[in-house]
């Protein structure tokens, strides 16, 4: 079952900061597990209110593997940022 673990409404900037519950209190890293990310803008004047297509991305967290690897592979590695949001 899907939970949402964060929510922004009414927020300007293209930034959301990662809820801490979700992260690992020794390292740090995002807790192991896949993530969908639901974007929609509105904008509301005086004469209209135009709400835009949502938008959706997953991404996945993993755990770091120590397994040597006994023959040469071609590995291609993705890492996310997330940018802390100044206050």
């Amino acid at each position: 079952m899907d939970q949402v673990i964060a929510q922004v409404v009414g927020q300007k900037y293209t930034m959301m900061p990662w809820p801490a519950s979700y992260r690992d209190s020794l390292t740090g890293r995002l807790v192991k597990g896949q993530y969908y990310l639901n974007v929609q803008s509105q904008l509301i004047s005086c004469c209209a209110f135009c709400t835009s297509e949502a938008s959706t991305t997953g991404f996945a967290v993993q755990s770091l593997d120590t397994d040597t690897v006994k023959s040469k592979s071609c590995f291609k590695q993705c890492f996310v940022k997330f940018m802390p949001t100044k206050k």
